[in-house]
């Protein structure tokens, strides 16, 4: 139907309000082959940016055969995967995850901490069928039935239970893009970039950028550069605001007092069960948190309207008439279609609502491409800060040497540590010495941002030398220093 406020918007009919519709959108066209269907035949052609592996959906009209299908998207697999040395990655698109952290939400995801044991797989670990275990205690007890040697991690046991993929961004990765995100907020602020805008797109299944996340485990990020200006707000509510709630912490929530959030819960059209008491102890409780909550009712918001179209559409329309003149929609008019009859064309313009004016992308692209140099500033950053031997009498001696990562982010991504992609670190004894306790050559499977470990070893070496510990890895940086064994 007609929306009231402004007729060239159509708005789904509300059943609950006896409205009725009164229209059917299609797409402009024809009925060509005169099966009865309208512009039913895509486009044709393979998007590349998504017929990438994770979460690829396969033999539809854009995503492709199979992931890699494309000639394109299979040679940014061969090349990234035929060099370890990447350790980031940027996507010019649709989604920003520099300014918001990817999403969550998707259904699949595995709950590690409740894991379910089958008959045969519980025999095999000599658990109990139908009891939960974590992840942690499973790992336990394959290190038992395992070959001596071999290494069980959480991508093994996944495997080896049929766990599936993992569809959601882990809570430690979230922690530091959400840092990143609102550093890079600070950095529009200061280039005076930080209009409100709509939110950028979710990345897509098959994106470039979920593969980069969920299969690479290399910190990940994207840029869209540009969405729609959100319309200035005609209201403002005197009380508490989803954006305010969404950056509270759970104490700062619960010091406000009761009528304040029954007045936020009736502006926002809460469920009528919903009211102060009974919110506060959900969140006393830890079932709601500030940010889920604001997160909850944004997402009505968007449900009532078909999804947040309305809401793209009253920016596409202030957007046009302030800045284009009014020419980003054609207004309705009547036609007399040759397979409908009498109908009305019109809406909005192809593209206005992703593609700036031309005299703004010098500005757009000179400021926020530099943030990728800010990133790399970020990337793991291996380092040896102290080294020491000290003699253990007949011949054998003692090495220590600490590791730090220098840098903000973790090394690898806690997604990079569970699927097991990203090449370990390798810190190396090098010279003539027999190795008693510890190993030559010591994997450096993980280490947080700003974070040291020690590493130790006993050695025997019956002559005096000089040795060479190294320290290398393929995309977090290396390190040498020279220790004496013997003499003065």
């Amino acid at each position: 139907i007609v929306d009231e406020k402004d007729s060239r918007i159509m708005r789904k009919a509300d059943k609950s309000k006896a409205e009725k519709g009164m229209y059917k959108i299609y797409t402009e066209g024809l009925d060509n082959d005169k099966d009865g269907k309208y512009n039913e035949d895509p486009v044709g052609g393979t998007n590349i940016g998504i017929n990438f592996p994770h979460l690829h959906k396969p033999f539809t009209k854009t995503g492709g055969i199979w992931p890699g299908s494309a000639d394109e998207s299979y040679a940014i697999m061969k090349f990234i995967n035929e060099h370890p040395e990447i350790a980031m990655t940027m996507t010019y698109g649709s989604s920003n995850f520099c300014l918001i952290p990817p999403k969550g939400g998707r259904k699949g995801s595995v709950d590690l901490s409740r894991i379910k044991l089958d008959k045969g797989q519980a025999e095999m670990l000599s658990a109990e069928a139908g009891k939960y275990y974590t992840m942690k205690e499973i790992i336990e007890m394959a290190k038992r039935v395992v070959p001596p040697g071999m290494e069980v991690t959480e991508s093994l046991v996944a495997s080896f239970l049929g766990l599936g993929a993992i569809v959601n961004p882990l809570t430690k990765d979230l922690k530091f893009y959400k840092t990143l995100s609102e550093d890079y907020k600070e950095y529009l602020k200061s280039k005076k970039m930080d209009a409100k805008r709509l939110d950028p797109e979710k990345a897509k299944d098959g994106s470039f950028e979920l593969w980069s996340y969920y299969h690479l485990g290399v910190p990940t990020f994207s840029m869209d550069f540009w969405t729609l200006p959100k319309p200035a707000e005609k209201k403002k509510s005197k009380g508490l605001s989803l954006d305010k709630l969404e950056k509270m912490s759970k104490e700062d929530f619960l010091k406000l007092s009761n009528s304040e959030v029954d007045s936020f819960l009736v502006e926002n059209k809460a469920p009528k069960q919903f009211n102060a008491t009974r919110v506060k102890k959900m969140m006393e409780e830890g079932k709601m948190t500030p940010e889920k909550m604001a997160e909850m009712f944004k997402k009505g918001q968007k449900s009532k309207n078909g999804k947040s179209s309305n809401e793209k559409l009253k920016a596409l329309l202030a957007y046009s008439d302030a800045q284009l003149n009014g020419k980003g929609f054609v207004n309705w008019k009547s036609y007399n279609h040759p397979d409908f009859g009498e109908v009305e064309i019109g809406g909005e313009v192809p593209f206005v609502n992703n593609t700036p004016k031309a005299e703004m992308l010098d500005s757009l692209l000179s400021t926020q491409v530099p943030w990728v140099y800010e990133l790399i500033q970020k990337l793991p950053d291996l380092k040896i800060v102290k080294s020491t031997v000290k003699s253990q009498g007949g011949n054998v001696y003692k090495i220590e040497v600490w590791v730090e990562n220098k840098s903000f982010l973790p090394f690898p991504t806690a997604m990079g540590k569970k699927n097991g992609h990203v090449q370990v670190a390798v810190l190396e004894l090098a010279g003539k010495m027999e190795v008693l306790s510890g190993k030559k050559r010591t994997p450096i499977r993980n280490l947080d941002g700003n974070s040291i470990v020690k590493y130790s070893w006993l050695v025997q070496s019956d002559t005096n030398q000089n040795i060479q510990i190294k320290l290398s890895s393929a995309n977090a940086g290396g390190d040498s220093k020279q220790l004496k064994l013997g003499g003065k």
